[in-house]
């Protein structure tokens, strides 16, 4: 023997290779990451990160998801919702950008997590302030609802569409307010300074700032709020036994 080595010893040297340096990749990354909402913990077939949401102090749900680091990297199982773009996420960065994959999925989890919160704020809220109920989309990117303004001196009946159009964004890019019949510049002013309102902020909030000035009894009054941040390592732990046992149900989503 010349002691050279044969392409299959050379191809697979070059396989632990690349898994070593994804590894250590992915382990470099972690403690970066854990002032995103990002936390991780390496497996014997690669990573499973879970990704933390919040909105404005107020922690919300969690989602898991296991990658195997082999090559190619590929997408195991996760709690991901249907209605984010994870199969197109994947095919535009996995392979080239695993950071690059990992923040735009987090921005858009902790977008639709915030959506949802807001919508859920504001229904229970002010339910009882709107005219009929708020409609809205599985990823919260929509919302419809009609709610009364006093203009000129008359209460009229506001038509409301908030759309999102950003999908990793938590405020609407585009608001349209209508109320019906002839509109005098008192009530274009009102319309538009309520636009600015909903879109720069939280809609809860917005709505709440424009109950107290239309004077409305108990506008001030909201339940409070907890930002009981969970322990990320326990439950990251749990998830990745739950997620390679093939056990991972509805309840990681708390």
């Amino acid at each position: 023997m010349d002691g050279s080595l044969d392409t299959s010893q050379i191809s697979q040297q070059q396989t632990v290779a690349i898994l070593n340096l994804k590894v250590e990749t992915a382990r470099s990354m972690l403690q970066a990451y854990s002032l995103t909402g990002i936390s991780a913990k390496l497996t014997t077939r690669g990573a499973c990160f879970c990704f933390s949401t919040a909105h404005e102090g107020t922690y919300l749900d969690t989602y898991y998801l296991d990658l195997f680091l082999r090559n190619p990297t590929r997408v195991g199982q996760h709690n991901i919702p249907l209605f984010i773009p994870l199969e197109q996420l994947a095919k535009k960065h996995l392979q080239t950008d695993l950071k690059q994959f990992l923040l735009v999925l987090s921005h858009h989890l902790n977008a639709y997590a915030s959506r949802k919160y807001q919508a859920d704020r504001f229904q229970e809220d002010f339910g009882t302030e709107l005219v009929g109920p708020l409609q809205r989309n599985s990823l919260c990117n929509l919302l419809l609802f009609d709610y009364m303004t006093t203009a000129g001196g008359e209460r009229l009946r506001c038509n409301s569409r908030l759309l999102y159009a950003d999908a990793t964004r938590w405020l609407p890019t585009q608001v349209d307010l209508t109320c019906k019949g002839d509109q005098p510049p008192s009530v274009q002013e009102k319309l538009s300074a309520h636009t600015a309102l909903f879109q720069s902020t939280a809609l809860h909030e917005a709505f709440k700032t424009i109950q107290l000035q239309e004077g409305a009894p108990g506008a001030g009054c909201q339940r409070p709020t907890h930002a009981v941040k969970p322990d990320a390592n326990t439950a990251l732990n749990a998830a990745a036994r739950r997620i390679h046992a093939g056990k991972l149900t509805s309840r990681d989503l708390k």
